[in-house]
């Protein structure tokens, strides 16, 4: 950057030697040579100015790569946690409906289940829904 602003302030100088113009003085010199300094000093203000932006955009960059890192961790211990609560569920779900076959099949049981899940009966007052009176062998021989 600086050796093209002096090679537009050493065309500036020459053109005006080359056209025939008359001589330029000291104090133009002087003043092409202050503006073309000015011109690279604010250039370099300028780039130090974006390096600076530069590094800490490089630091919010690496930061933002950490929480990704972590959000993407975090994604995946979900994950295996929702395959593990499916797995539950599912088991839980199949052994419910297998449970409702098993129970349908038997009404005598059934009825016992449903009065279990109501409030426990008493054994002493309904001890025939709890006994069977036959068992172990029949009473009929």
């Amino acid at each position: 950057m600086r050796w093209c602003l002096c090679i537009m302030a050493m065309l500036l100088i020459t053109g005006t030697v080359c056209r025939g113009d008359e001589q330029p003085n000291y104090e133009q010199l002087k003043k092409l040579y202050d503006d073309a300094l000015k011109s690279l000093e604010n250039a370099q203000n300028s780039k130090n100015q974006l390096s600076q932006e530069n590094e800490k955009l490089k630091g919010n960059v690496a930061e933002l790569g950490k929480q990704l890192a972590d959000a993407r961790s975090q994604v995946d211990k979900l994950r295996e946690e929702q395959a593990q609560w499916a797995e539950k569920s599912y088991f839980y779900r199949s052994y419910y409906a297998a449970w409702k076959t098993f129970i349908g099949r038997y009404p005598k049981l059934q009825v016992h289940w449903e009065l279990y899940l109501d409030g426990k009966p008493d054994p002493a007052t309904d001890r025939d829904l709890w006994m069977d009176m036959d068992w172990p062998l029949p009473r009929n021989g």
